[in-house]
Order: structure tokens, then C-alpha cells, then sequence
């Protein structure tokens, strides 16, 4: 159809259970109206549950029982309208929902496009519908585009922190000299299950948008006392390359090593094992990623963040400070026989065969201690006290074993103090 209005037909969907976005922000709509703009819809929404956005000021007795017959329905208010969106999209994510259709008009049609780029991931999937809506009495866009991003970011800083935050800290490396600490996971925005609420990592796989990450960041940062905007997190590629920040970033790297003061490197994990570096004499530091890949690939990640330090900065590794952070450990990482063998070839105490467990457990922590000790690093230096279970602790850590996909984020962190 062309004119002021369009429809686009869309394909029919799977059974997968999806979610109808009804934008109605800034008309006002009676119920009438929103059942004449589902019906030019038509086979587009069925099955769906509907969330209709409507400013809070005329969300005024309009009962929205029975809308469309077999699908729950909800209202959506605010006075902006992105924070609208974003209360929608929290919703998306409590229901474990990614795929959503918005039905709207054609003037929204750029709006919408950039608020998919801040607020969404390419983990959703989203159509836009476009049909005749009610006259808006404010503008379709509500606000302008260019500054939909600086909405966002107010409006996360502006939401109460889902649980308290905190991070644990080694009495290994001195406080006087470095900032550090191994975040929990609590105390920050996110609203997905598996990744609620301090996901400290951005990826297009998974809910959280970029906005909400750096969100996070600045709370842990706020807190710990470094600058976010100087945090440099490793790629998490399970391999043992190592990125010396100011120089060129290679394709995939698991550690990161600086001696910036004010610069905070750091390592990701879910599972894996997080091991933070301090070297007191030359004044430099170091964050690695340690899945069970990297402990087991050459010299280990471990070392390779050490022998990167000696060869950028004049590290001795008897000088080196060591902390090895939460990991999931012997109580729960069952291994495959044939895996867990190198693990065996290297040090049989790395393997804890169990009763009734046709399956070997493998300590990856330890592994990577026993690692650092051969390479030089004294077993005095290498602190263990926080190598606490992740699967274990959803109290306290995210765990890729326990929680499946998407999963959240923590980190390792490190930096010189200014």
C-alpha cells in the first residue's frame, strides 16, 4: 500500500514465543483503535503477548482485557519515550523472550532504527510493521534521534543497582601501589536470568546492549576507585596470546599487560580461572583469562602473561606477585577422560578421581599455580584464598556450567595506582 501509511507482510513465524510491541506513545487510543490496528496486522501477531506504549498520561481507564483473544497483555508508561522502551525491553528479558515485533507508524521508522542500535543486540529479532495508528498528540519520535543514545545512558544511571555490589581483593598484592579486586556478580543493571546483574562483558550474542555494559562498568569502577573509561578487558579467546596495552591489539588475546598508571587491565570469566599480576619492582601489572585450553596450550596463559611482562617491562618472575581469582573447581568441573589426561601428564594431583564418577574432575587453578611455580614465580607469592567455586556460589559469581546461555560476565581487574 502507498501513501502516508504502508504495510509490510511479513512472513509467517515459527511457534517460537514472541512478543507484539504496540506503539501508541503520545496517541490516544481507544480500545477500539487498538483492535483495528491488530486486525491490519493480522496473522503477523498471533500467539503473541502484547505490550501496548502509551504515555502515562493517557493511560487513564483503558481496559485492555481480551485485546486479542489468547494473548496476554500489558501496558508500557513513561513520560519519554525511550525510557518506555527500555521498561519493555526489561520485560523481554525477565520473560526470556528475544524475538519482538513492533507494530508503529512510517514517521517512526529512523527512530526506531536507532534504538534498536543502543537499546537491542543482534541476538533479538525484531520486524517493524508499519500501519495507521491513532493521530500522536506529540511528536512520533518523542525525542530526537541524535540524542536517543544520551537518553539511554541517563536513564541506566538513573535505575537502583539490582543487589549490592563488591569485588574480592587478594592481601597478596599491595593496596598502596595497585587497585585490584575480582568483581561478584551483583550490584549492577543487568535483568536477564543467567546474567543478572553486574555482566561486566559486551557481546552481540547475548541481551545486554553496549549502553548497559559501560553502565556497569561505572558502578564497579565508582566503587573499586579506578576510571571505567581506562579499563581494558581481555578477548577471552582460550589461547595464550597476550596484548600489551598501546600497542597494536592482535585478533584474539586472553591477558593484558600495562604499566600505565591510572590503566586498569582486566580478564573475563564465567568459569574460567582468573589470574591477576603484580610486579612491586618494575611497576607494572597484568590480567589473564586461563580457560582450561590456554592452561594446557605451550606454557600456559599463566606464564605467557609473565614471560610477556619480563620481555615489555624487565619483570623478574621471583618478583612477581600472583592472585588466582573464582574458577569452577574440583567439586563440579567434570572433565571428559581423554581431555583430563594432560591434565594427569602434568601433575597427576590436578585430577580428583571420585567414587561412583566415571569421570575424572580437573583443578584448573591449581594447574596454573603448579605452572607459575615452574616457570620461577615463588609458590610464597601465588595466593589462593579466592579461588572460591563459581558454579557453587550463585550467590556470588556467574557460571556458564550452572546457568547455561546467555551467561554473565565477571572480572579480574588490575591497574597502578595514580
Amino acid at each position: 500500500m502507498i501513501g502516508q501509511w504502508c504495510y509490510i507482510l511479513l512472513w509467517r513465524m515459527s511457534e517460537q514465543e514472541h512478543v507484539v510491541f504496540l506503539d501508541f506513545f503520545g496517541c490516544v487510543p481507544s480500545k477500539e483503535d487498538l483492535q483495528n490496528s491488530l486486525a491490519k496486522v493480522g496473522t503477523a501477531i498471533q500467539g503473541a503477548r502484547l505490550l501496548v506504549a502509551l504515555r502515562h498520561d493517557v493511560n487513564t481507564g483503558l481496559d485492555l482485557s481480551a485485546l486479542l483473544p489468547g494473548s496476554p497483555t500489558e501496558t508500557v508508561s513513561h513520560a519519554a519515550k525511550i525510557k518506555s522502551v527500555l521498561i519493555a525491553k526489561a520485560r523481554l528479558d525477565d520473560l526470556q523472550v528475544k524475538r519482538l515485533r513492533i507494530v508503529t507508524d512510517p514517521d517512526c521508522a529512523q527512530w526506531w532504527k536507532r534504538v534498536q542500535e543502543v537499546c537491542f543486540t543482534p541476538c533479538y529479532s525484531i520486524d517493524q510493521i508499519y500501519t495507521t495508528v491513532p493521530k500522536r498528540t506529540v511528536k512520533p519520535d518523542g525525542d530526537s534521534v541524535s540524542s536517543i543514545g544520551n537518553q539511554v545512558r541517563d536513564f541506566f544511571r538513573s535505575l537502583p543497582a539490582v543487589g549490592q555490589i563488591g569485588f574480592l581483593r587478594s592481601p597478596n598484592i599491595p593496596a598502596e601501589v595497585f587497585v585490584h579486586g575480582f568483581s561478584t556478580r551483583f550490584g549492577g543493571l543487568s535483568s536477564y536470568p543467567g546474567m543478572k546483574s553486574l555482566n561486566l562483558t559486551y557481546t552481540m550474542k547475548k541481551p545486554d546492549p553496549e549502553a548497559l555494559i559501560k553502565e556497569n562498568i561505572r558502578r564497579l569502577a565508582d566503587f573499586a576507585g579506578f576510571d571505567g573509561g581506562n579499563l581494558h578487558v581481555a578477548a577471552a579467546t582460550h589461547g595464550i596470546q597476550v596484548w600489551t596495552v598501546g600497542e597494536e591489539k592482535p585478533a584474539g588475546y586472553d591477558a593484558v599487560i600495562s604499566n600505565m598508571p591510572g590503566v586498569v587491565v582486566a580478564a573475563p570469566s564465567a568459569d574460567c580461572t582468573l589470574v591477576l599480576f603484580a610486579d612491586p619492582v618494575n611497576k607494572c601489572c597484568g590480567a589473564a583469562h586461563a580457560g582450561w585450553r590456554g592452561t594446557m596450550t605451550s606454557e600456559g596463559i599463566a606464564m605467557a602473561t609473565v614471560n610477556a611482562m619480563k620481555s615489555k617491562f624487565g619483570t623478574n618472575p621471583k618478583d612477581v606477585l600472583v592472585a588466582i581469582g573464582p574458577s569452577i573447581g574440583t567439586c563440579c568441573y567434570e572433565f571428559g577422560v581423554e581431555e583430563a589426561k594432560q591434565f594427569e601428564e602434568f601433575d597427576p594431583s590436578c585430577i580428583v578421581h571420585k567414587p561412583d564418577h566415571p569421570k575424572p574432575f580437573v583443578d584448573v587453578a591449581r594447574t596454573n599455580k603448579l605452572q607459575l611455580q615452574r616457570g620461577g614465580v615463588p609458590a610464597s607469592n601465588i595466593d589462593m584464598s579466592n579461588t572460591l567455586c563459581t558454579k557453587c556460589h550463585p550467590d556470588k559469581f556467574f557460571s556458564y556450567r550452572r546457568d547455561g546461555t546467555p551467561f554473565g560476565n565477571q572480572i579480574g581487574f588490575i591497574g597502578i595506582k595514580l
